[in-house]
């Protein structure tokens, strides 16, 4: 695959955010005093040195690579911990705050994929498996599960357009989200298909909530660039098909290029 990396587009926006959550990372986890700073010396967040990752493969490197673990860490601590002080070490954060923290470890994965050439190399073979599970008139339902990563390439490689999530503090990927795809038959027999993200608010996590028909997820709608949708938010099921094989045919391309 060709190293696709837009610098203008990238570079900018991920220092400001990235050094934001490394501030406030750094604060929090007394950073400066822990056995890594005294093995390896002190992290400079600043620098200014985002780059592709050195084998050519998909990756970046940034000045804060050693504080994307400390991020995933103290995010899920904010889960299982329903006091917020003691979620914070003591350290009295806003909800603003932790969305801060909890930004550097979606900054590597969905800023990279967020470039339309790498997310169609590396999402192409689940497409694959996807659009056949959905050509299926044998399927009811089909469950694939993956991580966050496999969410940071599908949609933007399918052109998802930009989306916030409520009542969460991850802006992209959370913790344990669905991305669901249901296939309907219209009236006159042609089918539609609706596409949305799923996931547990922040509130449900920390509180354990069980999730019921009464206490449900969240859901928002997702919607496609350059595709036609219907009144409710639907496309026709072939426009999607047509989707998912340019794309599937697109990622082949880019991962066969050296």
């Amino acid at each position: 695959m060709r190293n696709e990396f837009d610098r203008s587009g990238l570079e900018v926006p991920l220092q400001e955010r990235g050094q934001r959550s490394c501030q406030l990372l750094m604060q929090t986890l007394d950073f400066d005093r822990s056995t890594y700073a005294q093995q390896h010396g002190p992290l400079d967040y600043t620098r200014k040195d985002i780059a592709p990752a050195k084998n050519g493969g998909p990756g970046l490197r940034t000045p804060w690579s050693a504080l994307v673990p400390a991020s995933d860490a103290l995010t899920l601590q904010y889960y299982e911990e329903e006091n917020d002080l003691a979620a914070a070490f003591g350290h009295p954060l806003t909800r603003e705050d932790w969305k801060d923290i909890a930004a550097l470890k979606e900054l590597g994965i969905n800023s990279l994929f967020s470039q339309p050439t790498c997310a169609k190399a590396m999402a192409y073979p689940l497409l694959a498996v996807m659009e056949q599970e959905l050509a299926s008139s044998h399927r009811k339902i089909t469950f694939l599960c993956g991580h966050d990563v496999n969410l940071a390439e599908v949609l933007p490689a399918l052109g998802v357009e930009d989306y916030t999530l409520p009542d969460s503090i991850e802006a992209k990927t959370p913790i344990g989200a669905k991305f669901v795809i249901e296939k309907r038959q219209g009236q006159g027999g042609e089918e539609y298909a609706s596409l949305s993200l799923i996931y547990a608010n922040a509130q449900q996590l920390r509180q354990r909530t069980p999730l019921t028909t009464e206490a449900p997820p969240a859901r928002i709608p997702l919607r496609l660039k350059g595709l036609a949708a219907t009144p409710d938010g639907s496309y026709r099921f072939r426009d999607l098909q047509q989707r998912l094989q340019d794309t599937i045919t697109e990622g082949r391309h880019w991962q066969s290029e050296p």
